[in-house]
C-alpha cells in the first residue's frame, strides 16, 4: 500500500516536472563564471537539468545511507553469529571417550 502511495507520488511530481518544463520554451541565458561570454538556452533544459541533478544527488545521499546500514547490519549479524556459536559450544555436554570399542 505505502509502496504504490509512493510511486503514485513520484508519478505525479514527474509529470508536472515534464509538463512544466514543455509549457517553458522562452530562451535564458546562461553565465559561466570563468568565461566572460553567456549561452542562451531554452529554459525546458535548465528545468529538466535541475530536476536530474536532484535526482542524481539525491540518489547518491541515499547510497551512501543504505551502504552504512548494510555495513552495520553485516557487523551485528557476524556478531550474533559468534555468540550463538559460543552459546552452543557452552551448552554441548564433554564428549566422553567411546568404551564400546573391544580390543
Amino acid at each position: 500500500m505505502l509502496k504504490s502511495f509512493r510511486n503514485l507520488i513520484t508519478l505525479v511530481a514527474l509529470i508536472a516536472g515534464i509538463l512544466l518544463a514543455a509549457s517553458n520554451t522562452h530562451q535564458v541565458p546562461l553565465m559561466l563564471w570563468p568565461f566572460s561570454g553567456g549561452l542562451g538556452i531554452p529554459l525546458w533544459i535548465v528545468i529538466l537539468g535541475g530536476f536530474s541533478s536532484g535526482l542524481i544527488i539525491g540518489s547518491a545521499t541515499m547510497a551512501v545511507s543504505l551502504m552504512q546500514r548494510n555495513f552495520t547490519i553485516s557487523r551485528l549479524n557476524k556478531k550474533i553469529k559468534t555468540l550463538k556459536e559460543n552459546q552452543n559450544q557452552q551448552e554441548a555436554p564433554p564428549e566422553r571417550p567411546r568404551q564400546d570399542l573391544q580390543e
